[in-house]
């Protein structure tokens, strides 16, 4: 597993995104482009504990921001924000929403797999 996706690293983003942001449904219902989706799951660095740390009392010798990469985003937006506006366009009969997803889906990279074997 690579460190930047140890699950504590990733639990310690995850509450830095919900003290910073203010994610809730109309939040989500709002972004009108790709950039303000990135936008909302862009984070401060976080906190001095993780600046050299991937996982609980482990040290690196590598030090780091913590934030959450842009790879990730794009995944997030794949698989939260566009499912998400995608439902809820399709379950309420609202065609924007419908729409807006497709869209991001069409500006969104494709997401790049890596073959366990080569890595």
């Amino acid at each position: 597993m690579r460190p930047y996706n140890f699950p504590e690293l990733r639990i310690a983003q995850l509450v830095a995104l919900f003290s910073q942001k203010s994610l809730n449904l109309s939040t989500i219902l709002s972004l009108e482009n790709v950039a303000d989706a990135r936008s909302l799951f862009c984070i401060d660095p976080l906190n001095e504990y993780w600046k050299c740390r991937f996982s609980l009392g482990g040290k690196t010798s590598i030090e780091h921001s913590g934030k959450i990469g842009k790879g990730t985003i794009d995944v997030l937006l794949v698989n939260v924000v566009v499912l998400f506006l995608f439902a809820y366009g399709k379950y309420y009969g609202i065609e924007k929403y419908i729409d807006r997803a497709i869209h991001f889906m069409e500006t969104l990279p494709a997401e790049k797999k890596y073959d366990h074997k080569t890595v």
